[in-house]
């Protein structure tokens, strides 16, 4: 599953086939990376027998970072310890700052041809 964050509020359509209990809770995230964890808070805005929609709260701050990657997600709520992890692809936008130092050559290095003076004929 993909999510592309462009705002605080965004929607998590799940698939889940069955109707879930919970209307209030949280998204936890860990990195695949770091094995760091975070949560938002989300809210169930629709749901049928097919699939969930939630309202995720990511803050205002979360889709300017470098957050781009693969995530292990669950959802969890009080009272509730039945949810599954799964993956969650993220895509932020700009993307934010990934911390690497462009290197860009002056001209004449960029343009520099290569000169043959001996070429053999076989």
């Amino acid at each position: 599953m993909t999510i592309r964050i462009n705002a605080a509020q965004e929607a998590l359509y799940l698939n889940t086939g069955v109707e879930t209990p919970i209307t209030f809770g949280t998204l936890n995230l860990q990195s695949q990376w770091s094995k760091k964890t975070e949560t938002f808070d989300l809210t169930r805005t629709f749901q049928n027998s097919r699939y969930t929609v939630y309202s995720v709260d990511f803050g205002a701050d979360f889709k300017d970072t470098h957050k781009n990657g693969i995530y292990w997600a669950k959802i969890t709520a009080p009272g509730f310890n039945d949810g599954s992890w799964f993956l969650l692809k993220i895509i932020t936008e700009p993307g934010g700052e990934d911390g690497m130092t462009r290197y860009v050559a002056d001209t004449p290095t960029e343009e520099r041809q290569a000169d043959v003076y001996y070429r053999p004929n076989y």
